[in-house]
C-alpha cells in the first residue's frame, strides 16, 4: 500500500515467477491525471521458492527515465522474506525464508537527478504458503482407558 503523503512520480515494477509465464506488472503514476495501472498487489510464494523482481522507472509519458543513486529494496519481515538487491538496485531476488505469513516488499528510489529528493516508493504484498507435502507425521492423542 502506498503512503498517502508521498508524491509519486512514475515507477514500473516487473515481477517474474520462475514457474509462471509472463510477468505481473504494476505501474504507479503521478496523481495529476495519470492513473495507477496494473494488477499486482499480492504475490504468493511457496515456502521454498524465490522470485526475481526488477524496476523500470518511467516518466509521466511512460518513457524510460532515470533515478538518482541506487534504489533500495526491503522486506517488512526478514524472518519471512529476504531481499537481495543487485549492485545497481534495478533488480532483486526475493526468497521465502520458511515460516508462513505475509510480508511487504518495498523498493524506494529518488526521482530528483539533482541535489533534492523526490521519493518514489512501490510496494507489493507477498504471501508465503506451504509447499508440496514431502513427509507424513503420525500424531497421537493421550491414551484413555476402555
Amino acid at each position: 500500500m502506498l503512503a498517502t503523503n508521498l508524491t509519486i512520480q512514475s515507477l514500473t515494477i516487473c515481477i517474474r515467477h520462475p514457474d509462471a509465464p509472463g510477468a505481473l506488472m504494476l505501474t504507479v503514476k503521478t496523481p495529476d491525471g495519470i492513473i495507477i495501472s496494473g494488477e499486482l498487489s499480492m504475490l504468493t510464494l511457496q515456502d521454498n521458492q524465490t522470485v526475481s523482481a526488477s524496476i523500470a522507472p518511467v516518466d509521466a509519458k511512460g518513457n524510460p527515465a532515470q533515478v538518482d543513486g541506487v534504489p533500495s529494496w526491503s522486506s517488512s519481515d526478514p524472518g519471512l522474506l529476504t531481499v537481495v538487491a543487485s549492485a545497481d538496485g534495478l533488480s532483486a531476488v526475493i526468497a521465502a525464508v520458511g515460516p508462513l505469513g505475509t510480508a511487504q516488499l518495498q523498493v524506494a528510489a529518488d526521482a530528483d537527478l539533482g541535489e533534492g529528493i523526490v521519493p518514489l516508493v512501490a510496494t507489493a504484498d507477498i504471501t508465503i504458503v506451504g509447499g508440496q507435502a514431502v513427509a507424513l507425521t503420525i500424531n497421537f492423542d493421550a491414551p484413555v482407558s476402555n
